[in-house]
């Protein structure tokens, strides 16, 4: 990782260790979470501490994970994940994890682009929140930091699958479904229904 061994990584050692664009503003969003100080470096206990947050096994605080699940999906770094970015990094899950993770994580991602839907219309009703308008006339859903928050499932199968983009070596997917992140909560169960049920 610290390739040129100053103890530090800079925003191009993480890029380079990620597989992200160093150039990407979303690289720079993920570089910030982890850059806890905003000295322009990553130290080790830096690196720890955002290691730890990511982990399928954290005990970090439910805000901390969420927060870096909203980053891992803002692609582009304009401070909304559209639904084009949540389904892009959902599919890339589904195709490398466990079948009943990834179904979990389907069934968690239309709960809240479904809840985020609703939440714009009633928005477009009362008020002009840009979001909303743009949701009437056709554009495509996009959610703000404060919508995701309020509306994504804590310890889920929705947050960590954005986790598996720093984690893409494979054992992490397994990982992340054995520790039970499967399971939502607050009467979620965090797995699709069977056939029959309603949801």
């Amino acid at each position: 990782l610290d390739t040129d061994h100053d103890g530090y990584l800079s925003l191009e050692e993480f890029a380079a260790a990620t597989g992200f664009d160093p150039q990407s503003p979303h690289t720079e969003r993920l570089f910030d979470f982890f850059d806890r100080d905003a000295s322009g470096r990553i130290d080790f206990r830096e690196l720890v501490i955002g290691q730890a947050i990511a982990s399928p096994f954290s005990t970090s605080p439910a805000e901390d994970r969420v927060r870096l699940a909203f980053d891992i999906f803002d692609q582009n770094g304009d401070g909304r994940v559209s639904e084009s970015e949540l389904r892009a990094l959902v599919r890339f899950a589904g195709q490398s994890d466990t079948s009943r993770h990834a179904r979990a994580t389907q069934y968690q991602l239309q709960k809240l682009l479904d809840a985020a839907r609703a939440k714009a219309g009633r928005q477009a009703d009362g008020q002009t929140e840009q979001s909303a308008s743009s949701q009437r006339g056709g554009q495509e859903l996009r959610i703000s930091w404060e919508s995701f928050r309020a509306l994504a499932p804590r310890d889920s199968a929705l947050v960590s699958t954005a986790f598996l983009a720093l984690h893409p070596e494979p054992g992490a997917v397994a990982a992340a479904a054995a520790s039970g992140l499967g399971a939502g909560r607050g009467g979620d169960a965090g797995v699709a229904p069977s056939a029959g049920q309603d949801h």
